[in-house]
């Protein structure tokens, strides 16, 4: 038992510098993978603040329990594409989360349908626009003809 145990640490000790010296290596990547996973954090949480905006505008008492799960549910289901832009598995994984916390289905569809909007409305607010820019700019100019 003792020597199973000084094996075992020892293999520790080892992989342990060994880890440390790559972390070493790569700490910049180590603190880009820091700051990224922190950003991430971020959105996820302003993300489920979203949908608790949502739900609270569409006048639907749902608790912070039930929009955390929502919020689990939808980026699970949406772990593979199954659909364009996963049209129909968000709103799916929200209707029946919000289901089994006591909420009918056509509120708790409209929250989906709202959550939806609030995302794709601020792109496509942006995006359009931006893209008329980028390819109004592209355009071959047409020289003026001189008389």
């Amino acid at each position: 038992g003792a020597l199973v145990a000084a094996a075992l640490a020892g293999s520790i000790v080892m992989i342990s510098r060994r880890l440390r010296s790559r972390l070493a290596r790569h700490a910049g990547a180590g603190r880009a993978l820091a700051k990224s996973t922190a950003w991430a954090f971020l959105s996820s949480l302003a993300d489920v603040g979203v949908l608790l905006l949502v739900a609270h505008g569409m006048d639907v008492g749902v608790d912070l329990g039930a929009v955390l799960l929502a919020f689990l549910a939808v980026n699970g289901a949406c772990a593979v594409p199954v659909t364009p832009a996963q049209l129909g598995v968000q709103e799916s994984a929200i209707v029946v989360v919000f289901g089994a916390a006591g909420i009918a289905a056509p509120p708790a569809l409209a929250v989906a349908l709202a959550y939806r909007a609030a995302h794709v409305l601020p792109l496509v607010l942006v995006g359009v626009p931006a893209l008329l820019v980028t390819w109004m700019r592209r355009q071959p100019r047409i020289a003026k003809e001189t008389v």
